[in-house]
């Protein structure tokens, strides 16, 4: 079992990290080209990530071990990330120093972003690969047979032995990016719980559900034949269908609702087991058969014309709305639909396996889906036309999405967030299957297909969308005022003044040392803990707080960092003037602080919002 272990922020980093120092020699011919080349191409860096660590292609990097370290950050978040690892800060390179009069000879001290509670040791190890990647691989020319190589190594020989993906669904990555690019704080509490902002704003999520989620409304979810069942009670449209244990059941069934039918298991999620379009019985059978197979729980269902909308709620938001088409392919008056599949495969081909959508395929049920849209694979598709390769959305088949947001009815709109509360979810992937989402579901015969408990979804650079799914879950930005009283002398006694200073503001502020707690009314709180990080990081963690002040020696704050990721003021208390400066200087450098002061009431300024201070080379002797 994983002893829990939570990092420190530190060298202002906007994520947790973890110091890891690595001897490495400055000459090691690294093509800085090549480098940048493989980034961009192969492993589908965003530019935007390139200019934000200061390496552009569109810039020419100097030759030295700070570009080297630069890029290894680089490609160390993407190993992460290929893992449904929620990581995105870029990292800090601390310090660069010369180990002996070798030229090239060096240690490297690098702050790591990290993740709580994951293997320990793992980060230092994806660092120490990305460092030979850069140094090895990557330095050479890079060419698809190259690249295919690599991917090859890294599934077989580093990602096969990580569980990550088994811990993290990638909704797990989306939102967490939401939440980052939001300036929202976030930890991993294990088994892939994702706890955001602090005290009493603070809320648990796993995979895209949230603890405010009723169990017994997921539970309904989960079944079709409940949740038709409560839909309808609520006088909202919900499909007509039949239980089927047998051919004889499935039949009947087929019978008195007329072709076409759907089959489907009722307690299954993202259409498996799903055959549409169903017009015969030879067909009925088979699709009973093969759904039979995965469930015992076996539904026949009228179906409903018109296309699936997935429709995201959130808190009582209607975050998006968008048309799910099967996977198709686009046509333009010129390819056949071959091309146009080989065409898309090959642009799938140039990101590195993790980033690649479902292949495009040109199989069997393709061509079916062909034949009952007049085409063949040799056909000429007219320009904007969609050409199905599949007849339904899956998990295993993918589709294409097309944003409807702009153009849903407001009574749609008002149906899919009653439906959801319905079921006393906060978060829901509402299925709307209608022709035209603009108009009335009770106009054109609409029907709520299905209710999705934790839906899976990708908005990531979709800004509208993304703020409105975070602004639906999180209070502002889910912090909590934190204060950290530091230096030398009587620093509770200054802490408790300061408290009593709050408060007649009407605020209610806990308190804790290394070794003692006390609540918003001066009485000690009892905790089994004997760190001054430890117990920062319970306060931050408990409900009932809504605003804090640490307490601590200059060593506490300094070794391991601070459990939050701001303060909102810092107060520097100490006799020695030219003492304190220097420990100001140092906490300005290292923390993100609103404001930070002496405890005589040196004017205070602003850090909050900027960017992190550069690491400025060291100067010191032997160090670049």
């Amino acid at each position: 079992m994983l002893e829990a272990r939570f990092f420190g922020y530190d060298h202002s980093l906007t994520q947790p990290s973890e110091t890891i120092s690595l001897d490495m020699n400055a000459r090691s011919g690294a093509d800085f080209t090549n480098i940048d080349a493989w980034l961009s191409d192969y492993l589908g860096v965003d530019p935007a990530r390139l200019e934000h660590a200061g390496i552009g292609a569109s810039k020419r990097p100097s030759r030295s071990v700070r570009g080297l370290l630069a890029r290894a950050l680089v490609v160390y978040g993407e190993l992460l990330r290929a893992q449904h690892v929620p990581v995105f800060e870029h990292g800090r390179i601390v310090m660069v120093q010369a180990l002996d009069k070798a030229v090239g000879n060096c240690r490297a001290t690098v702050a790591l972003p990290v993740l709580d509670n994951l293997r320990p040791g793992v980060f230092r190890e994806l660092f120490r690969l990305a460092v030979n990647l850069v140094l090895g691989h990557l330095s050479r020319r890079p060419s698809r047979e190259a690249a295919d190589a690599l991917f090859h190594d890294l599934e077989n020989a580093v990602f096969a032995k990580l569980t990550f993906k088994k811990t993290f669904k990638p909704v797990t990555v989306t939102i967490c990016d939401l939440l980052f690019k939001r300036g929202v704080p976030f930890r991993h509490m294990g088994e892939g719980v994702i706890r955001i902002g602090q005290g009493c704003r603070l809320q648990d999520m796993q995979s895209c559900t949230i603890a405010s989620d009723s169990s017994v409304g997921a539970r309904i979810a989960r079944d079709k034949r409940k949740t038709a069942r409560l839909l309808r009670t609520a006088g909202m449209p919900a499909p007509m269908h039949r239980h089927a244990a047998s051919h004889e059941e499935a039949r009947a069934a087929a019978g008195e609702f007329g072709w076409p039918v759907v089959v489907k298991p009722a307690d299954l999620e993202r259409s498996v087991g799903v055959t549409v379009e169903i017009e015969t019985e030879a067909a009925l059978i088979e699709a009973f058969d093969r759904a039979r197979a995965l469930s015992e729980n076996i539904l026949i269902e009228r179906q409903i014309p018109g296309i699936c909308h997935r429709i995201l709620v959130a808190n009582s938001q209607v975050i998006y709305a968008v048309k799910r088409r099967p996977k198709s392919v686009l046509g333009n008056g010129r390819d056949t639909v071959a091309t146009l599949i080989a065409n898309s495969n090959e642009r799938l081909s140039r990101m590195p396996p993790w980033k690649r959508l479902i292949p495009f395929p040109a199989d069997e049920i393709a061509q079916q889906c062909l034949v009952a849209q007049g085409l063949t694979l040799d056909a000429v598709p007219d320009e904007k036309q969609w050409v199905k390769l599949r007849p339904f959305v899956s998990e295993d088949w993918g589709g294409v999405v097309e944003d409807l947001s702009a153009d849903i009815h407001p009574d749609n709109v008002r149906l899919a967030i009653d439906a959801t509360r319905a079921l006393d979810l906060t978060i829901a992937g509402v299925d709307l299957m209608t022709v035209d989402i603009s108009r009335p579901w009770h106009e054109n015969g609409a029907v709520i297909i299905e209710m999705n408990y934790n839906p899976q979804f990708d908005i990531r650079g979709r800004q509208a969308e993304g703020n409105s799914f975070v602004s639906a879950l999180v209070d502002e930005d889910g912090r909590i005022p934190v204060h950290l009283v530091v230096g030398e002398g009587d620093l509770i006694g200054h802490a408790r003044k300061l408290r009593d200073a709050l408060n007649a503001q009407g605020k209610a502020c806990h308190l804790t040392t290394a070794t003692h707690t006390e609540d918003h009314e001066g009485r000690e709180l009892k905790l089994l803990l004997s760190t001054l990080f430890d117990r920062g990081l319970a306060l931050a963690m408990r409900p009932e707080v809504r605003e804090l002040i640490l307490v601590a020696s200059p060593n506490e704050i300094l070794e391991r960092g601070i459990a939050v990721d701001r303060l909102e003021s810092a107060h520097v208390v100490d006799s020695d003037t030219k003492r304190a400066r220097a420990l100001t200087a140092i906490l300005s450098n290292r923390f993100f602080i609103k404001a930070v002061q002496t405890a005589t009431g040196g004017a205070a300024f602003s850090r909050l919002g900027q960017a992190p201070v550069e690491d400025a080379p060291v100067r010191q002797d032997g160090v670049i």
